[in-house]
């Protein structure tokens, strides 16, 4: 009901004239002005009027004069000012939402990489907690290629005002390590500490955390009719030279793709798969299966071209830094390896090449069959 009475007083027409007069009776009918929704209240009358109705009045002493303008504006704005800034401040943010971005994420957390997190980061601007792009999503993305080739795919994609960074890594199969040649044994290919042992044939020499040589025995055959299939992994510590050219001509995704939905039907697609692109890599994502009978899928085309990439020292750095880990995947046997750290020793450059000297403190598979 309070609300009702402040609304109606809001709306009420009195408000619309800039002043209200407070006149004494008498002098009200002895003066015989025009004035608007005249009230009476004791012996005075009360009326409306605007400027020019002031100008008459303003010299009577015995009539008071109020400026319901600067009434409404102290009684109401000054009071509810903090309210209106908010709800400007909030329909600004509603409208602008699109062009801002809130928070940087990964569309699959396990693949959160800092690296790349940070590079994203080094194209955005700050605005007052709120971050815009210094450079279109598709430019920033074929840098994304070009500086961590060890992703099969990375780029970045915008849902509202979250950017987010989708990252497939390399499909590469472990292997099964099954030998058609009897292996006599295993030796350390490096000086290394021991960090892990998984082995499905011969006997093993030694133990969790034992510190080994090069060209040490790990694991020997336990007759002269069996032979050795096993995984050492130690922690290793080596010097890695990555040369990177300055200017280079490379074939990749081009930071475009195309989704479709599709339906499946046993094993056959009930629309034929989309040629997007005259090179492209198209990925599989299964939506709803039903009883591996039915099911909806959707195609993401990704594609593919030639493209000439410039690296300065920064971007080379970084990609100096990520084809060690792109020969770590390339070359794993087990789970268990990873990168530690990475530390610079050297650097240098000529015109056409930078030369990055490093040591990598890595657990990697340490064996080979001799």
């Amino acid at each position: 009901m309070e609300i009702l009475k402040k609304l109606k007083l809001l709306i009420n027409l009195k408000n619309i004239f800039k002043y209200k007069f407070v006149i004494p009776e008498n002098l009200f009918f002895k003066l015989k002005i025009k004035t608007y929704y005249i009230t009476k209240a004791n012996e005075f009358i009360i009326c409306y009027g605007l400027n020019s109705l002031y100008k008459i009045l303003k010299e009577y002493e015995d009539i008071e004069i109020i400026n319901q303008y600067h009434n409404f504006f102290k009684k109401i704005l000054l009071k509810k000012l903090l309210i209106i800034i908010t709800f400007i401040l909030v329909s600004l943010t509603f409208l602008f939402s699109g062009s801002f971005i809130r928070e940087v994420v990964f569309k699959n957390e396990e693949y959160y990489d800092k690296r790349v997190y940070d590079y994203v980061m080094l194209h955005l601007e700050n605005n007052y907690g709120l971050y815009s792009l210094n450079t279109s999503i598709t430019d920033i993305s074929r840098n994304l290629r070009c500086t961590f080739p060890n992703y099969a795919y990375i780029g970045l994609s915008k849902k509202g005002s979250k950017l987010i960074i989708d990252i497939e890594k390399m499909n590469i199969e472990l292997p099964n390590n099954n030998n058609n040649i009897l292996v006599k044994s295993i030796r350390s290919k490096y000086n290394a500490v021991i960090h892990g042992i998984s082995c499905k044939e011969g006997v093993v020499l030694v133990n969790l955390n034992q510190f080994v040589k090069k060209g040490e025995e790990l694991v020997v055959r336990k007759d002269d009719e069996s032979t050795c299939n096993a995984v050492i992994v130690g922690n290793v510590l080596e010097k890695e030279i990555i040369v990177v050219r300055k200017n280079k001509i490379s074939f990749g995704y081009t930071g475009n793709m195309e989704c479709k939905y599709n339906l499946k039907v046993g094993k056959n697609y009930l629309f034929k798969l989309n040629e997007f692109y005259s090179e492209q890599t198209i990925k599989i994502e299964n939506l709803v299966n039903i009883f591996n009978i039915i099911v909806i899928v959707k195609e993401i085309a990704y594609e593919q071209d030639y493209c000439l990439i410039n690296y300065d020292y920064d971007s080379a750095y970084r990609y100096a830094e990520s084809m060690l880990y792109y020969k770590l995947e390339l070359e794993r046997k087990s789970p268990l390896e990873k990168i530690n750290d990475i530390k610079l020793l050297s650097y240098s450059e000529d015109d056409d090449k930078y030369y990055f000297e490093f040591i990598v403190n890595q657990v990697k598979s340490i064996g080979f069959y001799s």
